[in-house]
């Protein structure tokens, strides 16, 4: 992709997630996002047809992110976590209003069995018994619903605290995984 396209994608994702955090993606105009972006209509109309599928375009992007950068991950299920938190923490606005917007739990989901999958083969030589699998399946539906609590109620825990509470479920379940 030309360097000028990607530059205005980014201000556009900028501008969009600067947006999200006074208002739904929903009322959000063009004419508004493009004036937060610097860039014309016409330039917006060149890359995308409506609002909504700057989102979509993220999305694609983090999902392929953090397959990308799981299957590059190896060593242990500790070090599977610190990546997956890496990536969450350098994308925070996105990630936050993907986890708060209902209408995004398609993505989460996609997220949740990349996480799953990615967990199974660089941890596992074998295939997983069903019991295992279910046991994997809840640990990494529970990682992914921590994020989703902790940007619910940012004063319920620190993000340090995130991040034991989260070494202790990979910890934990991983014990009854290998038993």
């Amino acid at each position: 992709m030309d360097q000028r396209v990607r530059k205005t994608r980014q201000r556009l994702r900028t501008a969009l997630f600067e947006l999200l955090e006074q208002q739904s993606i929903e009322s959000i105009t063009t004419t508004k996002l493009c004036q937060v972006a610097g860039i014309s209509r016409r330039t917006f109309y060149i890359h995308y047809g409506n609002v909504t599928e700057i989102f979509e375009d993220y999305e694609n992007d983090m999902a392929n992110l953090v397959a990308q950068r799981l299957t590059q991950t190896e060593g242990s299920a500790a070090k599977l976590l610190e990546t997956f938190d890496q990536i969450l923490m350098a994308n925070f606005k996105g990630f936050k209003y993907l986890c708060l917007n209902e209408k995004h739990h398609q993505l989460m989901d996609r997220i949740q069995r990349m996480l799953f999958q990615t967990f199974s083969t660089s941890l596992f030589d074998a295939e997983l018994t069903g019991t295992q699998q279910i046991i994997l399946n809840t640990l990494t539906t529970g990682l992914i619903n921590a994020y989703v609590y902790w940007f619910a109620h940012p004063d319920a825990l620190s993000y340090d605290e995130l991040i034991q509470v989260n070494q202790r479920l990979v910890e934990t379940l991983m014990t009854e995984i290998t038993r």
